[in-house]
């Protein structure tokens, strides 16, 4: 699992960058317990790991929604507004080379789109939209980027790329931590947790909880949900509660469809240009993503 705050829009999912399913179209729900696993006569799920290898693609699509009421008081002059903003994200990665450890080092992405909507304003494309960019890291630090001609990326394009796989050279410390043993619907996730809230406690997480819920097939493949709640601050005080539901392949431990929502709350004060400025706001961001793949 990997945790990443995007301004207003807080981002789950399991696994950074690849891996996944066939696509589905609704959000995993947990089923009654069986499945794979009970017809095989073994209690509970086990799942096999395995990382994407070279050739890997995947797919992803992406979309978020922010709902906000804002008030802002300038100097005592105060002005509330609503806003409904809407972030859609398609994208292809290809893994083009792995460590010795498995964990794709080098991938090729195309952004086929990427772009926000917001309450009474025109559309916005990102200027990643319809642009292919090659990535390399190690996980020590931001991958490199580069254009799909080898030249590096403009300054206003790389780095939200090189955000959106921030974590590329390494193994996720949750996908690690994910069980060996069967898992039986109800099972805390306890060791999966902490090695979210441990790898993510800079960005702001402050408590996470993880919890088994029963085997799901996602895009007519065998998948395994997890009841997700996080909490934390971001964006210079903004609260954030976020309550969700992730399915991994029952062939991988692999992100197959992630959904999730929650709360957010903003309250900030401060002086600028001589002005003094309040801003409170709350909400509700409602995150979806699904993930398809092809390929070893």
């Amino acid at each position: 699992m990997s945790y990443r705050f995007c301004a207003s829009i807080l981002a789950l999912s399991f696994v950074a960058g690849c891996g996944g399913a066939a696509a589905s179209t609704s959000a995993p729900v947990a089923p009654p317990p069986g499945g794979a696993a009970a017809a095989s006569g073994e209690a509970g799920t086990r799942f096999t790991k395995k990382q994407p290898g070279v050739g890997t693609v995947t797919v992803t699509h992406e979309h978020n929604e922010t709902r906000l009421e804002m008030d802002i008081t300038v100097d005592g002059n105060a002005q509330h507004t609503s806003s409904v903003i809407a972030e859609t994200i398609e994208r292809r990665a290809e893994v083009l080379a792995v460590g010795a450890d498995g964990a794709p080092t080098k991938l090729r992405v195309a952004y086929a789109v990427n772009r926000k909507e917001e309450t009474g304003k025109p559309l916005v494309a990102s200027p990643l939209e319809g642009k292919t960019y090659v990535l390399e890291g190690h996980g020590a630090k931001l991958p490199s980027v580069t254009d799909a001609a080898g030249n590096p990326a403009p300054e206003a394009e790389a780095p939200v790329v090189a955000n959106d796989f921030k974590h590329l050279g390494r193994v996720d410390p949750s996908w690690r931590a994910l069980p060996d043993r069967p898992i039986v619907v109800g099972d805390s996730m306890d060791d999966m947790a902490k090695a979210v809230l441990d790898d993510q406690t800079d960005e702001g997480l402050e408590k996470v909880q993880v919890h088994y819920e029963g085997e799901h097939d996602v895009g007519g493949r065998p998948a395994g949900v997890f009841g997700v709640e996080l909490t934390g601050t971001v964006n210079k005080g903004m609260r954030v509660a976020m309550k969700g539901k992730v399915a991994l392949l029952v062939a991988s431990g692999l992100e197959a469809e992630s959904d999730a929502e929650g709360p957010i709350e903003l309250s900030q004060h401060e002086t600028k240009n001589g002005k003094d400025i309040t801003v409170v706001a709350h909400g509700t961001i409602h995150i979806h993503k699904e993930t398809s793949f092809a390929g070893r």
